[in-house]
């Protein structure tokens, strides 16, 4: 990985365009670079935790919401897109959409906590994922996997969504058999 010294053509990419460059150099030290090959899938709908914002810098992905085995809410992910800042503000990390690299790509990336604290300090920021929620919630389908997810958590569903690591102990005990 490795880190961000500027933003290229920050007016390519849309949530930073509204950024002053005072705010937008204050995002500098947090940014990483990841490289990922084709066929990679990077985050997997309602499992995944979305542990950074994600802009595409060089490459191509397609998302999709895999609904018993049709694909819906899909689309591709061009240069300057970003990808997960709505599943980390409005859906506890939790990716929403299955993320697939389709040709080798690099990703400009943002620690999630990072991306979080920024939108609270932004307001700009935080008004730009708000109103992409918005237009996102208008889909009947996007709406009912944010609910969902709502309902799975007042249920305390997330148990299992945890990796087995954090579950299992590996230290067995065991005794001899006399």
């Amino acid at each position: 990985m490795k880190r961000g010294k500027k933003l290229k053509k920050k007016e390519k990419i849309l949530p930073f365009s509204h950024l002053t460059d005072t705010e937008l150099e204050s995002l500098y030290p947090h940014f990483s670079y990841e490289s990922h090959p084709g066929g990679t899938i990077l985050l997997v709908q309602e499992i995944s935790r979305t542990d950074s914002f994600l802009v595409l810098s060089r490459g191509s992905a397609r998302y999709y919401y895999d609904d018993t085995h049709t694909r819906i809410l899909a689309g591709n992910l061009g240069e300057g897109e970003d990808f997960g800042g709505i599943s980390i503000l409005m859906n506890d990390a939790i990716s929403t959409r299955t993320l697939e690299v389709t040709e080798d790509s690099t990703f400009m990336t943002l620690p999630a906590q990072a991306f979080i604290d920024a939108c609270r300090r932004l307001p700009a920021l935080n008004d730009y994922f708000a109103l992409q929620f918005g237009r996102l919630m208008q889909n009947p389908s996007y709406a009912g996997i944010i609910l969902r997810h709502q309902r799975d958590k007042e249920l305390n569903l997330p148990f299992f969504n945890q990796p087995i690591s954090a579950m299992f102990r590996p230290n067995l005990v065991t005794c001899s058999i006399d």
